[in-house]
């Protein structure tokens, strides 16, 4: 019993073989296309608060709130989708919102666009958003 070395969690650990794990790089995200996702919802909600006015905080409120607040959320999902190429789970995410809804407020933009000063804004919007995307985060970096 004197020669035996008590077994602790350390001993057990030096003494157990570690065996390398083979980790799956597939669907893991690397650090620029994270940071490019994360700037892209930013972006979209920032513009589409300032469209409309309102301030960016309300875009993810759980509730409705006042139509200028639900049109700038809705602008924002679109932003998201169309310019930024976020699918409609992603884009519906980043306000709180699920895909279904997410698909609505992008019909909804589409029939706003009928209207010719609507649809000049937005684009105007786009090529500023894919300027100050390509300001942050240069495409070489993602």
């Amino acid at each position: 019993m004197k020669n035996q070395e008590k077994i602790t969690l350390s001993n057990l650990e030096k003494a157990t073989p570690r065996r390398r794990r083979k980790t799956r790089l597939r669907g893991m995200v690397t650090l620029g296309e994270a940071a490019r996702c994360a700037l892209t919802e930013r972006l979209s909600e920032a513009c589409a608060a300032a469209w409309q006015a309102v301030p960016h905080q309300h875009l993810r409120r759980p509730t409705r709130c006042v139509a200028p607040v639900a049109a700038a959320r809705q602008t924002a999902i679109y932003f998201a989708h169309v310019f930024f190429a976020a699918n409609l789970t992603r884009a519906g995410r980043m306000v709180g919102r699920d895909r279904t809804t997410a698909r609505h407020a992008c019909a909804r933009i589409e029939d706003w666009r009928d209207d010719a000063d609507i649809d000049r804004a937005f684009n105007l919007f786009e090529p500023a958003l894919r300027v100050w995307l390509e300001t942050f985060i240069p495409e070489e970096e993602a």
